[in-house]
């Protein structure tokens, strides 16, 4: 159970904010995902309304540039919820799906298209290290000019911030997921009623993933030396799927990835 309860609708707030809530209701079709949390204090919730709204209407960062960047920051602050949505976004910009699986893989940043290079390698050091040297920095200002890298930058750490706000997905509609833990210990709750594929990767923590009753699930895993089980039985070599594979209505596919870590799943519709 989340350890906050969701915001999930008007009748949550009080009359004087419900003008707020159908502004979230208008952009996002419903009050969900970080906001969800974030609408506890409305008088903070508006204004980083009002910087997404921002990003979205008056960006000078075109929006496949931006993305880009943005799915960076969500990636590496382990933010599933934003990443799920900021694919999504990527698809309508017209970002490929190479590209959105490069990102997902941390795939080197010789890999890109030379016109993304230059920003996933900015995004890259910014999100790992705070820091950005100088032949990156530069060819950046060069190109763009200050305002533009400034807008970039400050759009980075604002979905970074977003991905902080640690949701439950079991009443999300995403379909992609992307998820990585390094030292820490992560309980993860999967959403039901539809399709999902993702990766889950523990480096040396510890993850428990949660999946939905009357959901179907097929695993593909590996290890280093971690290890990868159901139900705490160890599928690490052999990948698992559940027996209604064939018949469920609805798969969650998960290619789960465990360096010196562990990750159990769940496929009984809850966890402990």
């Amino acid at each position: 159970m989340p350890r906050i309860d969701t915001i999930s609708g008007k009748a949550d707030l009080p009359a004087e904010h419900h003008a707020l809530a159908d502004h979230v209701l208008k952009v996002f079709g419903g009050i969900r995902g970080p906001m969800s949390i974030l609408m506890h204090n409305p008088k903070l919730a508006r204004p980083l309304m009002d910087v997404g709204d921002y990003f979205r209407d008056q960006s000078v960062v075109p929006p496949k540039l931006r993305i880009l960047a943005i799915l960076i920051a969500a990636r590496e602050r382990q933010g599933a919820y934003v990443w799920a949505a900021q694919v999504n976004a990527a698809r309508r910009a017209g970002i490929a799906e190479e590209t959105i699986g490069k990102i997902r893989s941390r795939a080197p940043v010789s890999s890109y298209a030379p016109e993304e290079r230059e920003i996933i390698a900015y995004a890259e050091q910014l999100m790992r290290a705070n820091r950005i040297d100088q032949a990156t920095f530069d060819a950046l200002k060069n190109r763009y000019g200050a305002a533009w890298l400034i807008e970039l930058t400050t759009a980075m750490t604002y979905y970074a911030m977003l991905s902080n706000v640690d949701v439950d997905l079991t009443s999300t509609t995403i379909g992609d997921l992307s998820v990585e833990a390094d030292l820490s210990n992560v309980t993860l709750r999967l959403p039901g009623g539809r399709d999902l594929t993702g990766t889950v990767r523990v480096d040396a923590g510890s993850m428990e993933i949660c999946t939905p009753e009357g959901t179907a699930v097929s695993v593909s895993a590996s290890g280093r030396t971690g290890e990868v089980t159901v139900a705490g039985r160890d599928i690490t070599e052999r990948g698992w799927q559940s027996p209604d594979l064939e018949t469920a209505t609805h798969h969650i596919e998960l290619y789960a990835i465990a360096g010196l870590g562990s990750i159990d799943i769940n496929p009984i519709g809850g966890c402990s």
